[in-house]
């Protein structure tokens, strides 16, 4: 059960967008929000090698932006009702490590993400994908330009390869919050014996976890290519959320790494994507 989200804030629009999301989730699953702003420094031998001073500069952008957390932690207080604080954390360490660090088996960390330009640029990098790989919470990325809504279809997308890995109990404590129609989408190159037994577990599996209390449907995709059959899927049955488990390294790897050449698809630039770890 989801108790607290982390919401990292850079001021960005995307981040402005993503807190606003994060507390109308929030209302939902009665959680508190946390926002943070993380200020990294680089390390002190390295400064001085460099000829560099520190520590002014980062205290007075400490002080700015703990100003304007407060500011935006009292707005969501009085908007959406629930329990809101911040922190700011002037740190050697990266982003996804600050993160990682501060959610546990009760939260879910969600981000702002500014589409295809931005994933392309970072997603390898620091940023959101380490954020993903290294984190033991749920994580959600938020499209700047996506407006929280109600969820009416939630799509959670597995493949060939990860029998017996979905993140099923996570998945079914968040999504009994919502009254949505669940499809379940199975993604494999080829139809085999071996991709129907998989396929035919995976239902079982999913159908015992479920007991018959959300509306499920089940979908069967044959694709080369993950990241655009996930896509055209999404785009044609309007689906509302992306789900997924962080142990499909392969799917996720497959959607995040071909960032650059998907600028004809809406992945990442238009839904929110939620992953789940186990």
């Amino acid at each position: 059960m989801i108790k607290k989200i982390i919401c990292p804030v850079d001021f960005s629009e995307a981040a402005t967008n993503a807190a606003e999301y994060a507390a109308k989730l929030a209302q939902i699953l009665h959680a508190e929000v946390l926002l943070i702003n993380i200020e990294r420094i680089i390390p002190a031998a390295v400064a001085v090698s460099l000829g560099e001073g520190i520590g002014a500069d980062s205290r007075e952008n400490s002080r700015i932006a703990s100003k304007r957390l407060r500011e935006m932690s009292d707005d969501v207080n009085k908007m959406f009702k629930i329990s809101s604080s911040y922190e700011v954390d002037i740190t050697t360490q990266s982003l996804s490590t600050v993160l990682s660090a501060a959610g546990n088996e009760r939260s879910m960390i969600v981000m702002g993400t500014n589409g295809i330009d931005n994933l392309s640029q970072c997603l390898f990098g620091t940023n959101t994908y380490n954020v993903i790989r290294k984190a033991e919470c749920p994580v959600l990325l938020v499209p700047e330009k996506f407006s929280y809504g109600t969820y009416k279809n939630l799509l959670y997308a597995f493949t060939y390869e990860e029998k017996g890995r979905l993140a099923l109990n996570q998945f079914y404590e968040f999504a009994k919050h919502f009254k949505a129609k669940i499809t379940f989408l199975h993604i494999s190159k080829k139809d085999t014996n071996i991709s129907r037994d998989i396929f035919r577990a995976s239902k079982e599996e999913i159908e015992k976890c479920f007991n018959g209390k959300e509306d499920l449907d089940f979908k069967r995709v044959f694709s080369d290519d993950v990241a655009e059959a996930i896509d055209q899927f999404m785009v044609e049955h309007q689906a509302d959320m992306l789900v997924m488990a962080a142990h499909h390294r392969n799917l996720i790897e497959a959607l995040f790494t071909k960032a650059p050449l998907m600028a004809g698809l809406s992945v990442t630039a238009y839904y929110p994507i939620l992953v789940f770890h186990t």
